[in-house]
């Protein structure tokens, strides 16, 4: 099944509708990025036709403190995005940090120890990009 990217453009951000040849969304990705300790950080968050769900979460470009929050690039640290509501009951979804080693739920997301500014920079940075979605593509997102 080939599985063509259609790249648009809203004013304020830049996203990419993921559908196959027959015209089903599959979901969509957008470009994100907010402030981290020292620094911007880019990212990328793909969402379902519906906005409601996170399916992928990335940092592609961070400057943050290498051996601390620089470790959002680890696979542990993004994949907990996955399957996480985005938005939930029209409103963006509050995450709560929990220690590292502890077991998050839904709600919950680990942070990296030692690296709590940059941690709670990631939850502003989604978090911004669900309100985004919300003004952006209400009703949908609704």
């Amino acid at each position: 099944m080939q599985l063509p990217i259609k790249t648009a453009r809203t004013i304020d951000s830049k996203y990419y509708r993921v559908q196959t040849v027959e015209d089903n969304i599959l979901g969509y990705c957008f470009d994100i990025s907010g402030s981290g300790l020292w620094g911007t950080m880019r990212g990328l968050i793909a969402v379902t036709p519906d906005y409601q769900r996170i399916i992928n979460f990335t940092i592609y470009d961070q400057m943050e403190t290498p051996g601390l929050g620089a470790r959002v690039e680890e696979s542990w640290f993004k994949g907990q995005f996955s399957g996480k509501a985005l938005i939930t009951d029209g409103v963006a979804t509050h995450f709560d940090l929990v220690p590292e080693e502890a077991v998050s739920n839904d709600l919950q997301v680990r942070q990296i120890t030692g690296a709590s500014i940059t941690s709670v920079s990631v939850l502003k940075i989604i978090e911004a990009a669900a309100s985004q979605i919300i003004q952006t593509f209400e009703p949908q997102a609704k």
